[in-house]
């Protein structure tokens, strides 16, 4: 998970912060690596998704197609990153 976290990143040349969907993604893979071995639930890493969702409605997107609404997109939930956290939602819910 941890290379794919990184590939994504380096495909979209972006960094957490910079309200892209890795804000939602980076979380969910720290939260992964960090369990790995004391058999963690998936909704813990839906939660640390979602936490970082929810985070980039407080950023100023730097990067994709949010970056042209500068200010006006603080406020708002990063789709990328709310699209990552329903993933993560998503698996958590399967039995």
């Amino acid at each position: 998970m941890a290379t794919a976290a990184r590939d994504v990143r380096n495909r979209g040349k972006v960094a957490p912060g910079d309200k892209p969907m890795v804000d939602a993604l980076v979380p969910a893979v720290e939260a992964l690596d960090a369990a790995a071995d004391q058999g963690v639930e998936a909704a813990l890493l839906h939660s640390a998704a979602a936490d970082g969702a929810e985070a980039t409605r407080r950023m100023t997107a730097r990067m994709g197609r949010a970056r042209n609404l500068g200010e006006r997109g603080v406020g708002f939930i990063d789709p990328g990153a709310l699209s990552v956290a329903i993933i993560f939602e998503g698996l958590a819910a399967k039995p």
